[in-house]
């Protein structure tokens, strides 16, 4: 092969990096917003006083974004593996949000402790996510296009999960499915993050996961009215 077709072969490749990251940037700012709007609506059909509750959940959300984005200035190595990571544990937590706050309500628990608690935790996954993406975009990308394209994309999946939770997710599907759903786009993104580890130790493991994870959320989507039906006694 020539200096020439090897170069194109690498800026086809490269490219194609580009665009997968992209798209998985796109699917986390989606889910990051929806969460933040599904964690400020339990909250408020829960307890009542929506203007109040839900102003409290979007900053306490906020703030764990800047915390979390923060924290990925020690993450010095495999950052691909890592947002991986971030993107699981966000595909779990975020996809079991709406179920475990329902069951915390149903049973008499402690509402508001979970709530912030998942809260926060979502809000700093969900903040490392962006500055990560972004690293692994400057592999492929000049500097200044990651930025421009990072927070284009950021905005775009932003818009987009509002209108798709307000318009389609809460009516459509609830409280409950909505938020395992997004819990099926993180894992998605994540499979597509661990595509681009080229062999790295433990990828085939991590795209096994986000698959298993997947899978696991569409299957409590299956049976998430007849739960809501036998807890619907106890709201």
């Amino acid at each position: 092969m020539t200096q020439d077709a090897e170069r194109s072969a690498t800026s086809g490749a490269g490219r194609g990096e580009s665009a997968a990251a992209l798209a998985a940037l796109l699917m986390v700012a989606t889910a990051g917003l929806a969460y933040e709007l599904a964690l400020g609506a339990s909250e408020s059909l829960l307890l009542g006083d929506p203007v109040v509750h839900f102003a409290l959940v979007i900053g306490t959300y906020m703030t764990a974004l800047g915390a979390g984005a923060w924290a990925t200035g020690w993450i010095r190595e495999r950052v691909e593996a890592w947002c991986v990571y971030a993107l699981l544990a966000t595909a779990v937590l975020g996809g079991t949000s709406g179920l475990g706050l329902l069951a915390t309500f149903a049973w008499g628990g402690p509402f508001k402790v979970a709530l912030y608690g998942w809260t926060i935790t979502l809000g700093v996954l969900v903040g490392a996510q962006l500055p990560l993406m972004m690293r692994i975009l400057k592999k492929t990308e000049r500097f200044e296009e990651v930025v421009a394209k990072s927070f284009a994309v950021d905005y775009a999946g932003a818009l987009l999960g509002s209108l798709a939770f307000s318009l389609w997710m809460m009516p459509r599907l609830g409280l409950v499915r909505a938020t395992l759903l997004l819990g099926v786009l993180d894992a998605a993104a994540a499979w597509f993050v661990a595509r681009l580890e080229r062999g790295a130790a433990g990828a085939a493991a991590r795209r096994a996961a986000a698959i298993a994870i997947a899978v696991v959320l569409v299957l409590l989507m299956l049976i998430a009215r007849r739960i809501e039906a036998s807890w619907e006694p106890m709201l």
